[in-house]
């Protein structure tokens, strides 16, 4: 179960990391200015967080092997379908369709290893979910970069990967039993897939927002990715423009970081044997924040390079302990809907993060924008303080 969810989730990124090298060939061959080409990608992030939830329920009424498997066929049948269109809108349609079963995907590959495996055990597979992720955000770019020297549209061709993934999911992962609803030692059995109603669990996720720890899991969610995707946006801008750095050498860094949050993931299982998960997310917001204040007070090519990759290195095991603290978390029954929806939140982090950033450097020097990021940053963080409340209530029965 936990090797289908992290190849599941490595395959999930060919719609993005596998498609960057091909942007400027299609920009070119369609003719679309740079708004247009900045849709091709808001397409694709923007029904993860409408259809977020949705994808949840389903997960939860019909069991996750059946949601999984078809999300994975339809991703790969949207990823090709630009092969056959005619023109950029049906490629956007395309992209939005893809970008859904996106979504669901990746909340489920989470779900799947809450579901199996707890506490550090959860977070060694996690961690290597967030592995197989970026071997995958590593390779795939260097093999659409050579399908574009073939054909630039050639790069749509990676997401068939799915389809195998969807096959193995459907003989390797239980199929939900009609029996009653229950819990096993090692997770929610399968048993309560079925068994749960779409009302039941809405009113179930809806009530756990109730809770302070439950709402600052959902703020820290959303602030991961609004500093990662404000980083991917603009740091190279920063590196580049203001730091004096080659785009080979800001290459070489955002990829230098992408191993070191894989490394920092990996090593996840043994720190959470040691620290707590709000303590490793505290740290990592601290860290983050101050990589920001740096980058926002110096372009000195070192402090650049530093800032960068001290973020990369936090950001693998801030990803991982905020996995198990909201699958943990999870209100029983609704672990599926619940994840959903921090996934809706995340990709609405993802989507902020550009917007905010470009509405602030039509204001601002680009170091400034760095500078209020941090502040929104270290405003949040208050979120901190009823998650730890909330996982010490988690403690007895997580063990």
């Amino acid at each position: 179960m936990v090797a289908v969810a992290c190849v599941a989730a490595a395959v999930a990124t060919t719609g993005v990391q596998g498609l960057a090298p091909m942007l400027p060939a299609m920009q070119e061959a369609l003719s679309l200015d740079d708004a247009e080409v900045a849709l091709f990608t808001t397409a694709y992030l923007l029904p993860g967080v409408v259809l977020g939830v949705p994808a949840g329920l389903l997960a939860e009424r019909y069991g996750r092997r059946a949601v999984l498997c078809l999300s994975l066929a339809l991703f790969a049948a949207a990823g090709l379908a630009p092969l056959l269109a005619p023109s950029f809108v049906p490629i956007l349609v395309a992209r939005a369709v893809q970008g859904a079963a996106f979504g669901a995907i990746l909340a489920l590959t989470i779900t799947l290893i809450g579901d199996v495996l707890t506490g550090p055990a959860q977070a060694a597979a996690q961690g290597r979910r967030i592995v197989a992720m970026t071997a995958g955000e590593a390779l795939l770019p260097v093999v659409a970069g050579l399908l574009v020297a073939v054909a630039w549209y050639a790069p749509f061709g990676l997401s068939v990967l799915a389809v195998p993934v969807a096959v193995w999911g459907w003989f390797a992962l239980p199929a939900p039993s009609p029996s009653a609803p229950g819990r096993s030692a090692a997770g929610r059995s399968a048993a309560g897939e079925r068994a749960a109603r779409p009302p039941s669990t809405l009113r179930q996720v809806g009530h756990s927002l109730r809770d302070g720890g439950i709402i600052g899991l959902q703020v820290l969610a959303f602030l991961r990715f609004f500093f990662k995707f404000a980083l991917l946006t603009y740091f190279p801008l920063l590196a580049v423009r203001e730091a004096g750095l080659s785009v080979a050498a800001t290459g070489i860094v955002l990829g230098a970081a992408s191993v070191l949050g894989a490394v920092t993931a990996a090593a996840s299982g043994r720190l959470l044997r040691r620290f707590r998960a709000t303590t490793i997310v505290t740290v990592s917001v601290v860290v983050t924040v101050v990589a920001f204040v740096v980058l926002g007070l110096s372009v000195q090519p070192a402090a650049v390079v530093g800032s960068l990759l001290a973020f990369g290195a936090v950001d693998g095991c801030y990803a991982v302990a905020q996995n198990v603290l909201v699958t943990e978390a999870a209100p029983p029954g609704a672990r599926a809907a619940f994840v959903s929806l921090t996934g809706a939140v995340r990709n609405l982090g993802k989507l902020a993060a550009p917007v905010a950033c470009g509405a602030l450097a039509v204001l601002l020097p680009l170091p400034s924008v760095f500078l209020v990021m941090a502040a929104v940053g270290a405003a949040l963080a208050f979120a901190l303080v009823p998650v730890s409340r909330l996982e010490t209530s988690l403690r007895p029965s997580h063990g």
